[in-house]
């Protein structure tokens, strides 16, 4: 899906995912496949091809947590960016969260966007983005059903 939405730069694609779904992850348009159940990803990547290792430009995370942050961040060139959909909190739509749960998610959200992010040094720089800032192609993209999502 993101090699549609990214098409026109030319990116070299990496896929996170188990190995079991390789074949399925390089089919989706990933380059190459970092299987996570071999542990943190940046070592998968390491023993894949010690040429590329720490050389990525741009990590998007779908999963969150620190975990993810750090194997992220030991993968990228220096100057890259480490991007989360989902924040600070893992596998955070995996379930229904309560009343309070949203709360204290946006809370925690809102406090690393306000005052982490003008504390200098390498961490997470929190935003939140409305669908319409992704850019009008890739909002046009998604609204004329041209990215298709593989839901099994």
């Amino acid at each position: 899906m993101l090699r549609k939405v990214f098409a026109d730069y030319n990116l070299y694609i990496t896929g996170v995912c188990s190995g079991r779904n390789k074949e399925f992850v390089l089919g989706l348009g990933a380059d190459r496949v970092a299987d996570y159940t071999k542990g943190p990803i940046e070592i998968s990547l390491k023993q894949g091809d010690e040429d590329e290792a720490g050389m990525d430009d741009v990590v998007f995370d779908i999963v969150g947590g620190q975990s993810s942050y750090k194997s992220g961040k030991a993968v990228l060139r220096k100057g890259g960016s480490f991007i989360s959909c989902v924040g600070p909190e893992a596998w955070i739509g995996d379930e229904i969260l309560s009343t309070t749960a949203k709360i204290s998610w946006v809370g925690r959200v809102l406090w690393y966007s306000g005052i982490l992010n003008k504390i200098p040094g390498s961490h997470p720089m929190y935003y939140m983005v409305a669908p319409s800032e992704l850019g009008k192609a890739t909002y046009n993209m998604a609204f004329e059903n041209k990215v298709i999502p593989h839901v099994d």
